[in-house]
Order: C-alpha cells, then structure tokens, then sequence
C-alpha cells in the first residue's frame, strides 16, 4: 500500500504537474450557518405528521401479524397517572433536544438521533392530545406500543454515543423512566421493531448468500481452506434464518437474543478466518454482512464494540478504491473537472485522512482519537465524492460509491450515525422515490372517486392533485442533482403548500374510495416528514 495516493503512479504525478502550471485553486465556500429550532417548529412538524382527524377516524397503529399484540386489560389503568406521565414525557424531550443540540457542536453525527427524536415527540405529543380528548384507551395503548418501540431504539442509540453531555444523558434517563413506567400502567413488555428487525436479517442472510457465492469463484488462497470457509458460512446462514423464523414466529425477546447470540459466536469466528482472503469482492461481502450485523444487534439493544480489525480492513480498501478510481478514470475525463487542481487537492486531503486513520489503529490509539479522526475522513470524503459524481463515466461512478458505503461502514462500526454534511442524500432519495409514487397512486384515486361521484369541486382537486404529483416529481429529480440546502428548503415548503391544497379536498370524500385515500395520506405525510425534518436542523 502505497504511503500517499500520488507517490505510487506516475500518471496522477503527471497530472499534478500538469495542473500545476495550467489551473490556479480557489478556496471551497464554507458551508451555510446552520439554523436551530423553536418550539414552534417542532409544533409545525407535528402538524404535518399529525393532521389527519378530517380524512382518517382509524385508530393509529399497525395491525400486522408481526405486530400482533397479547390483549391487555386497560380498564384498571390510572388514566391521571398517565395523563400525567405523557406531559412530562414531551416536557423531557423537549429538554434532551435541546441538550443534544448543544452537544451537536462537539459530534456532527447527532443530527439523526435529533430527527428522530423530533419524530419521538411528535407522537408523544399527539398520545398526550389524544388523552386530553379522551380517545379509547385501547387506541391509547396501540399509539404507546409504536412509541415505546422507537424511543428504546433511539435511547439504545444514545447510550452507545461518546461523548454525551451530563444533561442529555440525565434526560435519556428521566425518558426511560417515564418509558418504564408507562408501560407497568399498561402491564406491557418493551416493544421490538420486528418489522426492520425482519428487515436486517433478510439482508444478512441475502448477503450470506452471495458472500458464498463469490467464495466459492475466488481463486486467492489455498482451496481447502476456501471449502471449510464456504462450509461454515453456510451454516452461519442457516442460524440467521433460524433467528428469522423465531421473529416470524413471535418469539420472546430471549429467545431472539439467544439464537442471534448462537449466530454471532458463528461469524466471529468465521470472520477471522475471511481476513486472510485477498479478494476484493469477498471482502466487498464481508462488509455488507457486517453491517447488516451491526443493524440487527442495534435492533436488538444489544452492546456494541468496534473490531479495530475490521477498521483497518474497511480503512485499507478505501485507499484502494481511490487508486481504483484514477485508475479506471480516463486522464482527458479528468482534464474536464472544473476546478482541477483543487479537485485533485481534495482527493490527496482525502486519501491522507484515511491513511492517518488506519495509523491510528496501527498504533492503538484511544476510541476517542479514532472518533475524531474518523469526522474527518468523512468530510473530505463527502467532498471528494461531490467533487467528481457527475464525470461521465459509469465505471468511475461505482467506485465512487464504493467508497461512499466503505465510510458509511465504518460509521456503523464505530456506533455513530448520521452524517458530518448538511444533507445525507442517500437517506432522502428513497424517501423521494416513495413520495413521487405515492403522488402518482393519489391522483389515479382521485381521477377515479371524482369520476364517479361528480363534486363542483372536482376541477380544482384535479387541478392540485396534478400540482401536488409535479412537485414531488420535481422534488425528486431536483434531489439527484444534490442541490443546496437552501434550495432544498424552499422546495419542500412548496412541497407542503401543495400537498395542503389536495388534502383539503380528500377529507370531503364520503364515497367508499375514503378508505384507501385515508391510507395513501397516511403514507404520504410520513414521507413528507421524513423529508423536512433533516432540512430543518
């Protein structure tokens, strides 16, 4: 492995010579001021998710088999005690907001555990109005069993973050006593999302599958060894499925536990062994089921210790896949980056955080140093990946995100989350994808209901319904081309402006078409605040 990304090539020496003479550098802009959020904005957005009592009088809630609650006597519950415990429950997480905002100056990384924590409150705050206007307790309990299920995910996620201040983690904990004793009021157990958890080990065990596969075609290494590890992989396999079937099944947290416990001794195992094979693509494998690992084990509010091996391997092959990416880049696709001399500066700045990375590891320095350390890697890694993403060259383009997910693995194996830039693309393009079709799916309904049941409203839900499908078709492509964050801003406002003007018209429906109109805005106002809540922080 070569010590800088230029001293080993005599064509990346030769194109910075080049540049030299021909290009002068500009520094990059700093990125805009971010903004902070007022209790009115958090009350904005619990609007937005929330609003729904003129389309949908359903009770909130998911009825899947996964989900299938044991029947629970709520006739005895102390409705004061509750009532009670609810408000101070948005009172706390109103104060660890505020707490992780301020800790946000020190570790980038919270901004996801800010939105979701922004999420957390909402339902909470909508429970507590529901308490107030005397809503079932049975639909009470439904709204409990979501929110205690993300918030022990959120808190888990939270406990295993360095570096907290003293105030977020007495507000984590007055939170989980709040959790606790709501859930002795409703004599519940502590809520799984079995629903990603089914997820995660449908990944794990597709990537079991094709790490045997590129096992089986690799010619690197001696080929019993090869077998033995085809062999055991299977067989790690076989146990995650075991663990799946037990989620399907409805089984007892401890028994998850312990079957997923039988499959990490398995893959630890295992792993140690798929070291020692020099293999891009197997290592390639190797990595996706270690995230997928780390997934499940967060899911399952399982203790989390980073393997400083599997750093310096994830470390070693982002160097790679930089020399990988001048490597399949054409030198006259290169000339044509604006800015070349910087762009090639930020690719040296990059390779030499990741370098010092590994160093780091080589030489057993403490969690904290690697953490910071890491929050470079990141930042010059984002950078990097901007800087070149829109050459034209496919090839190039899949290195690139090669890269990108080697520094999401190595987020994930040191128990961080989010991301060091202002806006993580990757996480809202689904979300835009999914917002576009739902857009799609509503105006076929409403061309349908409004068809049938002539309105002397229907041209102008026509009219919004074909705005409301424009603007998330606009949203969506606007988002591949990674636009500021300001323009992302205003484009979501729009957003809402138009989805307010459809919404107003679906809630007048008295037709049987209600029932899957109800749905599709249920749907859509999820994915609404999946996409505004980022951009606000």
């Amino acid at each position: 492995m070569s010590g800088a990304l230029f001293s080993g090539s005599g064509r990346f020496a030769a194109v910075m010579a080049l540049m030299s003479i021909v290009v002068y550098g500009q520094a990059f802009g700093q990125p805009a001021s971010r903004v902070t959020r007022t209790d009115a904005d958090l009350d904005r957005l619990n609007r937005i998710q929330y609003d729904d009592g003129a389309l949908d009088g359903r009770e909130r809630g998911s009825n899947s088999l996964l989900d299938r609650p044991s029947e629970i006597d709520v006739s005895k519950v102390d409705q004061k005690a509750l009532a009670a415990l609810m408000k101070e429950a948005v009172q706390a997480a109103t104060q660890l907001y505020t707490s992780l905002e301020a800790d946000r100056n020190r570790y980038p990384q919270l901004r996801t555990a800010l939105q979701e924590l922004l999420q957390l409150r909402a339902q909470a705050a909508r429970l507590n109005e529901d308490l107030a206007d005397r809503v079932p307790l049975k639909s009470i309990l439904v709204s409990f069993r979501a929110l205690d299920k993300d918030w022990r995910n959120l808190s888990h996620q939270l406990a295993q973050t360095p570096r907290l201040s003293e105030a977020s983690l007495r507000n984590v904990e007055r939170l989980d006593r709040i959790d606790r004793e709501v859930g002795k009021l409703f004599q519940v157990e502590p809520q799984l999302d079995r629903r990603a958890l089914l997820l995660q080990l449908s990944t794990l065990e597709s990537s079991f599958r094709n790490l045997v596969d590129e096992l089986r075609q690799s010619d690197r290494g001696d080929a019993n060894r090869i077998a033995q590890m085809v062999y055991d992989a299977r067989k790690a396999q076989s146990q995650a499925s075991r663990v799946e079937e037990v989620v399907v099944g409805n089984g007892e947290y401890e028994r998850i536990v312990r079957e997923y416990g039988r499959f990490s001794r398995m893959w630890e195992v295992l792993l140690d062994q798929l070291r020692s094979v020099d293999d891009r693509y197997v290592e390639r494998q190797v990595r996706y089921v270690v995230d997928a690992d780390n997934a499940v084990q967060q899911l399952l509010w399982l203790e989390h210790t980073s393997d400083r091996e599997q750093l310096k391997q994830t470390a070693m092959a982002l160097m790679r896949s930089v020399d990988e990416f001048y490597n399949r880049t054409p030198l006259k696709l290169l000339l044509n980056v604006k800015n070349l001399a910087e762009a090639m500066q930020t690719a040296n700045d990059f390779y030499g955080t990741v370098q010092n990375f590994k160093d780091m590891i080589d030489r057993d320095q403490s969690q904290t140093d690697l953490l910071d350390s890491y929050q470079y890697v990141e930042e010059y890694g984002y950078t990097f990946t901007r800087t070149f993403e829109r050459m034209n060259s496919q090839a190039a383009r899949v290195v690139l995100q090669e890269i990108e997910a080697g520094i999401a693995s190595l987020r994930s194996e040191l128990n961080m989350t989010g991301s060091v830039s202002e806006v993580d693309y990757r996480e809202l393009l689904p979300t835009a994808a999914s917002l576009e079709n739902l857009a799609d799916h509503l105006d076929v309904e409403v061309r349908g209901w409004l068809n049938a049941d002539r309105q002397p409203f229907r041209d102008e839900a026509l009219q919004a319904s074909r705005k409301f499908m424009t603007r998330t078709k606009r949203l969506n492509q606007m988002l591949q081309l990674q636009p500021s964050l300001q323009e992302l801003r205003r484009e979501t406002a729009a957003l809402m402006e138009e989805w307010s003007g459809i919404y107003q018209h679906l809630s007048k429906c008295r037709t049987s078409d209600r029932a899957s109109l109800a749905e599709l805005a249920r749907e859509i106002r999820s994915d609404i605040y999946d996409l505004t809540a980022p951009l606000e922080l």
